[in-house]
């Protein structure tokens, strides 16, 4: 059982910051709106919001950061994660606002420049 977990220690890294970030994130849903909120609808949110960050950190872990640290250079590296990037949070914010419509009474968060910095906030320091 050692030998298991020792050759598979970084994914189970992985999955335990993901499985933190998640409960992390569900919990805020849970507890800061002013509406009861079901398991379905708050694992859907989260989900949401985690899998894109996901996929912007693993984009970057496993294609962009391997090829920036065997060119070094930066300014190309900056490019290749930012228009990707770019795309991601456009799909991410337009998608959470499909699906908070008609579901919640802080549809107007989501429509907010707020909401645009927050989430691309979140992205990046993810």
């Amino acid at each position: 059982m050692n030998a298991f977990l020792y050759r598979h220690r970084v994914l189970f890294l992985h999955l335990s910051f993901w499985g933190v970030y998640i409960s992390f994130f569900a919990y805020q849903v849970t507890s800061f709106l002013r509406e009861e909120v079901g398991f379905l609808e708050t694992l859907y949110r989260s989900g949401i919001h985690v899998g894109f960050n996901m996929l912007v950190a693993y984009l970057n872990y496993f294609l962009l950061l391997p090829r920036f640290l065997e060119n070094k250079k930066l300014g190309r590296y900056l490019l290749e994660f930012f228009i990707p990037f770019a795309i991601l949070m456009t799909l991410r914010v337009y998608l959470q606002r499909y699906a908070v419509d008609g579901y919640t009474h802080q549809v107007k968060y989501f429509y907010s420049n707020t909401f645009i910095v927050q989430a691309t906030a979140t992205s990046l320091f993810v």
